[in-house]
């Protein structure tokens, strides 16, 4: 965040403690990050100094209804209404994770018969908005927007 300017700083350039950051910078950056979450979303891995990890580019904006047609074909088999462990078998994200979304009213439930449950199109709505600022995507996301932007006009690269 330092080195790319997200944060205004001084570098000394040696090896360890070699930043100084004003507090008033520090002060407006947190404040940004509150009002502004998508200017400072990046892919998961992005920051991983693991040599095998893949460094991934998007562009700055999902095209939304783009992305919705091409995601309910490419979910066309799905059940039209998911469990949470249906949902993270076809996501990659663990059930713990749409918990968490639900309980912050990021996804609902409803109560069908015998189980809660959410239908796939509440599911394909959170992937194309806010799905789309997830931080920490699962291999299966990544994927399938990699796919998608390729689809689409090459948008996303991989190293």
């Amino acid at each position: 965040m330092l080195k790319n300017g997200y944060i205004p700083c001084n570098d000394s350039g040696r090896k360890t403690r070699n930043f100084q950051i004003k507090l008033k910078d520090v002060i407006f950056y947190l404040g940004d990050v509150e009002k502004n979450p998508e200017k400072y979303t990046f892919p998961g891995g992005a920051f991983s100094t693991a040599a095998s990890h893949q460094r991934v580019e998007w562009i700055s904006e999902l095209p939304a209804e783009d992305f919705r047609l091409w995601l309910e074909d490419e979910w066309y088999d799905a059940p039209d209404a998911m469990t949470i462990r249906e949902m993270a078998r076809l996501t990659g994200y663990a059930a713990s994770t749409f918990q968490g979304w639900i309980s912050a009213d990021k996804l609902q439930l409803v109560q069908l018969h015998d189980k809660a449950v959410t239908p796939k199109v509440w599911l394909i709505d959170y992937y194309c908005h806010d799905g789309y600022t997830i931080t920490r995507k699962s291999k299966k996301h990544l994927k399938l927007l990699n796919r998608f932007f390729e689809e689409y006009g090459g948008k996303a690269t991989q190293d």
